[in-house]
């Protein structure tokens, strides 16, 4: 049941603030413990792209997307993320990578051998200087996805996860307050990179930016009514926000209400206290966004009714001319006899 509803007031070019990729999420520790990151990033890496770096360092293909980041300001930076396969032979700061690692699987249990290895950087096109913007991903045997790590060769047994908790899987992408292009001085902020969603099979690379949770500032572009009342007002940055709720009120003798005229009825001593409550609940009905009141009808349906109407009247006056056609030719037969 709700409380005694107020008035409703929406204002002509309602703002939202702008919120920085990363602010709504204060700990960054992975699945086990916390599954909202703030960047997700899923799609398949080529794994016959691992394959041929492993065999011939150099030749494996990269893959790179992009995808947009904003600060505490609103403003949007350029982010490009690249993966690159790397074989036990690839030469990482001028030293081979070494052969893979056992990793902690995202489900847990015993470590698992990796059977291949990307890594990944990510660049502002802008000049933002984030740290911890690089790392590696292990898949195993299937393509599915184990883990991370911020080293390129872990020792057996043991296995670095960025972010530092054991059980974490997923990244911080750290850009230090100061740390943003230059002219923007806008709070630093902490990503947390998801990569749970990403596989490495056999076919062309699908990489991709799922999501990411800042946005611009926007104003109030338009709003829509549930059936439940709720009045959900879409933004001009992409979002969506609920601004209000219309609720709806039964009475306990609604034959007792005062009508006023113009669909208005009025509480009385007879109807009882008004119950408020929201639709689709209980015995209150559901709202019809953008249809009028005793207007929803079928137009086919009442045009038929309406012909049938017609043909119905057309017989009867036809029925009432050929009975007074017969007491006509009657009075005549009779005048005739006369």
């Amino acid at each position: 049941m709700l409380t005694m509803p107020s008035t409703i007031t929406i204002p002509i070019g309602m703002s939202m603030q702008a919120t920085a990729t990363g602010a709504s999420n204060a700990t960054k520790t992975g699945p086990a413990n916390n599954q909202n990151f703030d960047m997700s990033l899923g799609g398949s890496l080529d794994q016959t792209q691992y394959v041929a770096e492993a065999s011939n360092p150099g030749s494996g293909q990269t893959k790179t997307i992009s995808t947009t980041v904003y600060d505490s300001l609103g403003n949007a930076h350029q982010a490009t993320i690249t993966f690159s396969p790397v074989g036990p032979n690839t030469l990482v700061g001028g030293v081979a990578a070494g052969a893979l690692p056992s990793v902690p699987p995202l489900s847990g249990g015993a470590a698992q051998q990796a059977a291949s290895r990307w890594s990944y950087s990510i660049t502002f096109a802008d000049g933002t200087a984030p740290s911890n913007s690089s790392g590696y991903v292990f898949f195993d045997q299937n393509g599915q996805f184990l883990n991370t790590s911020s080293t390129v060769n872990a020792a057996a047994g043991t296995f670095g996860v960025i972010g530092a908790p054991t059980a974490a899987q997923g990244d911080a992408l750290v850009i230090p307050s100061g740390s943003w292009n230059a002219g923007d001085n806008a709070l630093g902020t902490s990503v947390g990179l998801d990569f749970t969603q990403m596989s490495s099979l056999g076919g062309s690379s699908t990489a991709n930016v799922v999501s990411q949770n800042g946005f611009a500032a926007g104003t109030l572009s338009n709003i829509t009514i549930g059936q439940d009342g709720t009045i959900t007002g879409s933004f001009s940055n992409g979002q969506q926000r609920t601004v209000g709720q219309v609720a709806l009120a039964t009475f306990q003798n609604e034959g007792g209400l005062h009508r006023l005229g113009g669909n208005a009825f009025q509480q009385t001593a007879n109807s009882g206290l008004a119950q408020v409550g929201a639709g689709t609940t209980g015995r209150f009905g559901a709202i019809v966004s953008g249809s009028l009141e005793q207007s929803n009808v079928s137009l086919a349906d009442e045009f038929t009714k309406m012909i049938v109407a017609q043909r119905a009247f057309e017989a009867n006056t036809r029925g009432i001319s050929t009975a007074d056609q017969n007491l006509e030719t009657v009075l005549n037969i009779r005048a005739s006899e006369n």
